[in-house]
C-alpha cells in the first residue's frame, strides 16, 4: 500500500527501510499536461519505482528535472551511490575483497578531466605567448625610426611638438597681435584708458601701480608665475641721498648774469605740446645723480667733451677750462656717454655741467631742410630736452660713483642765448648753430659774465628696486636664457616700447606653456625697475641671482621702435642664431619679406658684405651681464635710417604715445614683427641642443680689432711688433681651430635629427652625451676670458669679482662695450709698462689657454 505524506507524496515501503540499497537513481519525468499533477516515478536498482506526486499550482511553474547529460554531474551521482554502498557493506568480508570498480573508473575520468584542462590551459598559455611574442616583434619591425630631438620631446612633453611646430605655434599665436598691442598701449599710456580702469601710472622709477598692473598681467591673465624680488641693497649706488621715489626732481634752474644783471632764466621745463608734455607731474630736464647745490661760475664751451676734445682746447690753444661750468653737447648716443663726458670734464677741473642736444646727428630730417618739428612735423624741436644719468653703467665698472658737482640738461633753444655770448672768444669747434650758421666758440666768458645753475634733487635715497622675474623651467637647468626689459623711464608717461614688446612675447610665450610646452631650457623673463636713472635692476639682479648658467642674454631697450632700419647689437658669437631668427621673421606687406631683408638692404648701403652687428651699447642692460658675466648679449631694434625718418626725441616729454603713433608705428605692426621675432630668437637659442656659439666670427672680429688698434700710430706698431706678431700667430691658430669646432657643433646639431631605428638607441645615448659635455665645454670656453677682480672691497662670490677683459668699454668714451677696449684706453695714454703687461700677462696667455682647451679637450675627441 502506498502511504500519503504530509506532501502528498506517494512512497515506495522498500526505499524507505532500505535508503542504502538504492545504487543509482533516474528520474523520469511524465509528460505534464497543463492543470493537471504530475506524477513522478523513480526506479532503484530492483527496478522497483517510488512515485513522488507534487501539485502544480495554475499560476507556478513546477521545477523541472531533466537526465543529466554531462559527464562531471554523472561522476558526482555515481560518487554518492558508491559510499552509500560502501557504507552498507563496509563490515562485508566481500567489500573487503571487492574491487572498487565505480571508484576506479571515476578516478580515470577524474583525471582524465583534469589532463584535458590542463592540456587545455598550457595551450592557451603557449598561444597566448607566442602571440604576444609575434605581436612585438610586429610591432618592433614597423616601428618607425626616430630621431633624439623627436625622441627626447617626446619623453617631456606631448608628441604633438616638434621644433617646427613650437615655432609654428607661437607664430600663430601672435596673429593680429598688433590689435593686443594697441590695446595694452592705450591702457599704459592712454589717460583717459588709464581713468577707465582706475590706473595710475606714471612709469618713473618704484611706480607702485605699474609694477602691481605687471604682476597682475603675468599673473591672471598669461598664468606665469611672476615672483617680484625686491632688492634692499643696491650695489655701487652712490651714498648721498639724491632720488626720491615718486618725484625725482624736486627744482633745477639755469640763469645768465652779466656784469650783475640778470639777463636769461630758464626753468628748464618743456612747452606744452601733446597729451604726455601736458601732464601736471612732467618733470623739468635733469641728469640722475648728479650733486645738488647752486654754482655761479664763468662758462666754457667743451664741444662733446672728448678726450680730443680737452687735447685741442687745453693742451693746443691753452683754453683756460679749470674752475668753469662746461657746456656740453650730447653726442651721438653710438660715440660716447653721458658719464663720459661728465667724469673727462671733472678731470678737467669743471665745477658744473650744462647739457643739450641740437640736431647735428639728426641726418637730412632737420628744420634746416625744410621739415617741420614736432608735433606738426618730424625734426627736432628745438625746445626738447634730453635726460640722462650720471650712473650709466659705467659706474659699475668704478668704486668711486660719486659725483658732487650740479649737472642739468636743457634744449637747445635755452641754451643758444648763452652760447652766443661766446661768439669769437676762443676757438671754433666745428659745431654751429644751424638756424643762424654762426660757429659755436669755446670761450670761456669773460669775469663779468657768469652762469648760475641750481641742481636740487630730492633728499630721499634709493632704498630698493622691485624687480619682476618669470621663470619658466627647463628640460636643461643648468642652461637658461635671460630676457630683460625695463618697465621704467625718466619722464612721466614715457612711452617704452621694448616693455610692450616684453608683455608680448610673454604671451606667446603662456600660450606654449598652456598647449603642454616646455622649454629645453630654462627661461627668464625679467621685467627691471630702475634702470633709466643708473641699471639699478639689472645690477642688483646680476647681483643676486644672476650666475654663469646664463648663456644668452636678450635685452628689450625702451626706444626698440625708434626708426625704419633693423639693425643688431650684439657679441659676435651669436651671429648666426640672429640671422636664422630674423629670417624666420615675417616683416612688411610683401608676401615672403623677413627682417633679415631689412637688415641686409641697410648693410648693403654701407657697404658690408654681411648684415652688419655693431657693438653694444653700455646705456643698458647688457653692460652687466656682458662685461661682468661675459654672457653674450644682443640688443636689437628699429632706428632713425638718417635719410627720411622722424627724429626719436629721446628721454623726452615728447617721446609720448602720440609721438609714436604718428611719426613710427601707426598700427603697432612693427611692434608685432619685434615680438616675433624676439620669440623665434628665444626659442631657436633655447631649442637647440647644441648651444648656438659661433667662435669663427668671434675670432676673426677679435682680429680685425686687434689690428685696427695697433693701426693707429707707427709708434705703436714698432715697439710691441714682437708680442703682436705672436699674439696675430694665435689668433690664426684659433681662427683654424675654431672651424673645426664649429663644424663639430653644427655636426652634432644634425645628428640629433636623423632618424635610427629602435635598435640602435644607443647611438642617439652616444649622441646625447656627447652634446651635453660639449655645451659645457662651450660654456667653459666663454669663461676663460674672465678674470677675478683682485682689489679689496669686493663681497665674495660677488658678480663684481670678474670681469670678462675682452669686451671692455673704452673709458674715454664709455657709449660702446667694444673688444679690447681696454688696451684702446692704454694706447690712448701711452703707458708702455701696462700696455705690454696687458699684451703679455692677459691677451696672449688667455688665447693660448683657449687655443689648448679646444685642441685637447674638444677637437682631439671629434
Amino acid at each position: 500500500m502506498n502511504s500519503l505524506n504530509n506532501n502528498n507524496t506517494v512512497s515506495d515501503p522498500l526505499v524507505e527501510d532500505h535508503p542504502n540499497d538504492i545504487n543509482q537513481t533516474t528520474l523520469l519525468l511524465l509528460p505534464n499536461n497543463k492543470n493537471k499533477k504530475t506524477n513522478t516515478v523513480m526506479l532503484n536498482n530492483n527496478n522497483s519505482y517510488s512515485s513522488l506526486r507534487s501539485t502544480a499550482s495554475d499560476n507556478t511553474n513546477t521545477p523541472m528535472f531533466w537526465p543529466y547529460q554531462d559527464d562531471e554531474l554523472l561522476m558526482s551521482s555515481n560518487n554518492n551511490n558508491t559510499n552509500r554502498r560502501h557504507n552498507h557493506r563496509q563490515n562485508s568480508i566481500v567489500s573487503f575483497l571487492a574491487r572498487s570498480r565505480s571508484n576506479t573508473i571515476i578516478s580515470i575520468k577524474r583525471n582524465y578531466h583534469k589532463v584535458v584542462r590542463y592540456k587545455h590551459f598550457k595551450k592557451f598559455m603557449g598561444m597566448f605567448i607566442a602571440s604576444v611574442v609575434i605581436y612585438i616583434g610586429f610591432t618592433l619591425a614597423f616601428l618607425p625610426r626616430t630621431s633624439l630631438s623627436r625622441d627626447f620631446r617626446r619623453i617631456h612633453f606631448s608628441t604633438k611638438f616638434t621644433k617646427p611646430e613650437i615655432y609654428r605655434v607661437y607664430l600663430d599665436s601672435l596673429q593680429q597681435n598688433h590689435l593686443e598691442l594697441k590695446r595694452l598701449s592705450g591702457i599704459l599710456y592712454d589717460e583717459k584708458q588709464k581713468k577707465k580702469y582706475n590706473h595710475k601710472f606714471n612709469h618713473l622709477f618704484n611706480d607702485n601701480e605699474l609694477t602691481q598692473f605687471t604682476f597682475n598681467y603675468l599673473e591672471d591673465v598669461l598664468h606665469l608665475n611672476p615672483k617680484i624680488l625686491k632688492s634692499e641693497s643696491l650695489p655701487d649706488t652712490p651714498t648721498t641721498d639724491t632720488i626720491s621715489n615718486n618725484n625725482i626732481v624736486v627744482k633745477s634752474e639755469l640763469s645768465l648774469w652779466e656784469d650783475g644783471r640778470l639777463v636769461h632764466q630758464t626753468g628748464l621745463q618743456e612747452p606744452c605740446l601733446d597729451e604726455t608734455s601736458c601732464n601736471p607731474k612732467a618733470l623739468p630736464g635733469y641728469i640722475a645723480f648728479s650733486g645738488n647745490g647752486t654754482i655761479k661760475a664763468q662758462f666754457v664751451y667743451v664741444n662733446h667733451a672728448t678726450f680730443q676734445d680737452f687735447q685741442d682746447l687745453v693742451v693746443s690753444n691753452h683754453i683756460a677750462v679749470h674752475g668753469k661750468i662746461h657746456i656740453i653737447k650730447i653726442i651721438n648716443e653710438k660715440s660716447m656717454s653721458i658719464s663720459s663726458q661728465i667724469r673727462n670734464s671733472i678731470n678737467n677741473g669743471a665745477v658744473g655741467c650744462v647739457f643739450f642736444k641740437d640736431d647735428e646727428d639728426d641726418g637730412e630730417v632737420t628744420k634746416s631742410n625744410g621739415y617741420k618739428s614736432y608735433p606738426n612735423g618730424p625734426a627736432r624741436n628745438s625746445q626738447a630736452i634730453q635726460r640722462g644719468s650720471i650712473y650709466d653703467g659705467l659706474m659699475m665698472m668704478n668704486k668711486n660713483n660719486n659725483i658732487d658737482i650740479p649737472v642739468i640738461s636743457l634744449s637747445y633753444y635755452d641754451v643758444l642765448p648763452i652760447l652766443n655770448k661766446l661768439s669769437g672768444v676762443g676757438i671754433p669747434l666745428g659745431s654751429k648753430d644751424v638756424a643762424n650758421n654762426n660757429l659755436f666758440y669755446s670761450g670761456p666768458s669773460n669775469k663779468t659774465q657768469l652762469l648760475k645753475i641750481r641742481s636740487f634733487q630730492s633728499d630721499n635715497s634709493i632704498d630698493s628696486v622691485q624687480n619682476i622675474v618669470v621663470n619658466i623651467p627647463g628640460i636643461w637647468k643648468d642652461e637658461e636664457i635671460v630676457v630683460t626689459s625695463q618697465r621704467d623711464s625718466f619722464t612721466v608717461n614715457g612711452f617704452n616700447s621694448g616693455f610692450l614688446i616684453f608683455l608680448e612675447v610673454a604671451r606667446g610665450l603662456s600660450k606654449l606653456k598652456e598647449n603642454g610646452w616646455k622649454p629645453l631650457r630654462t627661461i627668464k623673463l625679467v621685467s627691471l625697475d630702475g634702470e633709466s636713472v643708473g641699471k639699478m635692476g639689472s645690477s642688483s639682479f646680476i647681483q643676486e641671482i644672476g650666475n654663469l648658467k646664463s648663456f644668452i642674454h636678450i635685452n628689450l631697450p625702451p626706444d626698440m621702435v625708434s626708426g625704419s632700419q633693423f639693425h643688431c647689437q650684439s657679441n659676435e658669437m651669436l651671429r648666426s642664431l640672429l640671422e636664422e631668427a630674423s629670417k624666420s621673421t615675417p616683416y612688411g606687406s610683401v608676401e615672403g619679406n623677413t627682417l633679415f631683408d631689412n637688415w641686409k638692404s641697410w648693410s648693403r648701403i654701407n657697404n658690408q658684405k654681411d648684415v652688419e652687428i655693431d657693438e653694444l651699447d653700455t646705456d643698458s642692460s647688457s653692460l652687466g651681464f656682458q662685461t661682468l658675466l661675459g654672457v653674450p648679449s644682443v640688443n636689437c631694434k628699429f632706428e632713425n635710417n638718417k635719410e627720411t625718418d622722424a627724429i626719436y626725441l629721446k628721454n623726452s616729454n615728447y617721446n609720448s604715445k602720440e609721438m609714436m603713433e604718428k611719426f613710427f608705428d601707426p598700427d603697432y605692426k612693427t611692434h608685432s614683427s619685434l615680438s616675433k621675432f624676439v620669440g623665434f630668437l628665444i626659442l631657436m637659442g633655447g631649442e637647440r641642443e647644441v648651444i648656438y656659439y659661433d667662435y669663427f666670427q668671434f675670432f676673426q672680429k677679435l682680429k680685425t680689432n686687434f689690428l685696427n688698434k695697433f693701426s693707429l700710430t707707427t709708434t705703436n706698431v714698432t715697439r710691441y711688433a714682437h708680442v703682436q706678431n705672436s699674439i696675430i700667430d694665435v689668433m690664426e691658430k684659433l681662427i683654424s681651430n675654431s672651424i673645426q669646432l664649429d663644424d663639430y657643433n653644427k655636426l652634432l646639431q644634425e645628428q640629433t635629427i636623423i632618424d635610427y631605428p629602435w635598435y640602435q638607441f644607443y647611438i642617439k645615448m652616444n649622441i646625447l652625451f656627447k652634446i651635453k659635455r660639449l655645451n659645457n665645454q662651450l660654456i667653459s670656453l666663454r669663461n676663460v676670458f674672465l678674470i677675478m677682480k683682485m682689489k679689496d672691497g669686493f663681497r665674495k662670490n660677488s658678480y663684481q669679482n670678474t670681469y670678462d677683459f675682452i669686451s671692455q668699454p673704452n673709458n674715454f668714451k664709455g657709449a660702446k662695450i667694444k673688444m679690447l677696449g681696454k688696451l684702446e684706453c692704454l694706447l690712448q695714454l701711452d703707458n708702455q709698462a701696462d700696455i705690454e703687461d696687458y699684451l703679455y700677462s692677459m691677451l696672449l696667455k688667455k688665447l693660448l689657454e683657449f687655443n689648448q682647451m679646444i685642441f685637447d679637450d674638444i677637437l682631439a675627441y671629434t
